[in-house]
């Protein structure tokens, strides 16, 4: 196999496999979500919409200068396919009259902290992987620890004000005063 079909063949799995991934991390979220928020689809293809646009706003760069070395890529991709769907989740809730702008703040602030996790574990799992090698973890085992890291750390830190503002806006909706 030419390494030109190789790239085309790991371009055309990077465009399918982050936007599923994606979808399978909002339904995650969604099954967490349910009974909170109504029409969970649309929360759902927020994340596989985020990734697509961060892909096709990366790839031209990647077209005209070639790959990014190491994991720069990576990070570029499903830092901002993250930051990208949380920014649509955030619209979706602001449309429905759920103010999650607190969330969205420490959704964002949670990137940079889950990358400082990210190359605490990647330092740690390629020393016992396979010290010595410069890359012993391939570019899709890279994708994932990233995703896991930055994804894990920004939910953990916004999932209470994701709840309380989504709770907030239910019961503004019914009517409630406070739900203290």
């Amino acid at each position: 196999m030419s390494p030109e079909y190789a790239e085309r063949l790991l371009r055309i799995g990077i465009a399918i496999g982050l936007p599923l991934a994606g979808a399978v991390v909002a339904g995650c979220q969604a099954w967490a979500l349910r009974g909170h928020l109504s029409r969970l689809w649309q929360w759902i293809l927020c994340a596989p919409a985020g990734f697509a646009a961060m892909i096709l706003v990366i790839w031209p760069f990647t077209a005209i200068w070639g790959d990014i070395p190491g994991p720069v890529e990576p990070f570029t991709i499903v830092g901002g396919g993250l930051l990208t769907a949380g920014a649509f989740q955030w619209l979706l809730l602001r449309r429905r009259g759920v103010h999650a702008t607190r969330w969205l703040v420490l959704w964002i602030l949670g990137q940079p902290l889950g990358m400082i996790v990210f190359v605490l574990a990647y330092t740690l799992l390629d020393s016992i992987i396979a010290p010595g090698e410069q890359y012993s973890i391939s570019w899709a085992g890279e994708v994932a620890l990233i995703g896991f890291c930055i994804g894990g750390t920004a939910a953990a830190i916004s999932g209470k004000p994701l709840f309380r503002a989504i709770s907030l806006g239910a019961a503004a909706e019914a009517g409630v005063r406070d739900i203290r």
